[in-house]
């Protein structure tokens, strides 16, 4: 994988198929966030073992690191809300569009390259 490879690739994606039985064992929680020419990269364990909750914890460890921006743009607003549990679980699914934006809106504005 490569670090840019999140804003192109669906979380519904894959090479192989699947028995659906069996995804959320072999499905985890991730979150990537560009900042100062580098890359912050969070892994969860199996769905099956840990849930989407894990989102829970990856946001607030991520929102308490000292280059998170908050209020940056739509990308970090979602993962500081979510670092707070306001509304529903954070998913596989509804965390690519906030990590695009703040992808995007960082590589627009802020990286100097």
């Amino acid at each position: 994988m490569l670090p840019g490879d999140y804003t192109t690739v669906s979380p519904f994606y894959s090479d192989k198929e699947f028995d659906p039985r069996i995804l959320q064992k072999v499905t985890a929680p991730r979150l990537i966030y560009s900042f100062h020419q580098s890359h912050y990269v969070s892994r969860g364990t199996s769905l099956d073992k840990g849930g989407h909750e894990q989102y829970l914890e990856m946001t607030k460890e991520l929102c308490d690191q000292k280059f998170f921006r908050e209020d940056y743009s739509f990308g970090e607003v979602y993962f500081a809300e979510k670092s707070k549990g306001v509304g529903g679980n954070a998913t596989n699914a509804t965390v690519v569009k906030p990590s695009v934006v703040a992808h995007i809106t960082y590589m627009v504005m802020g990286a100097k390259l």
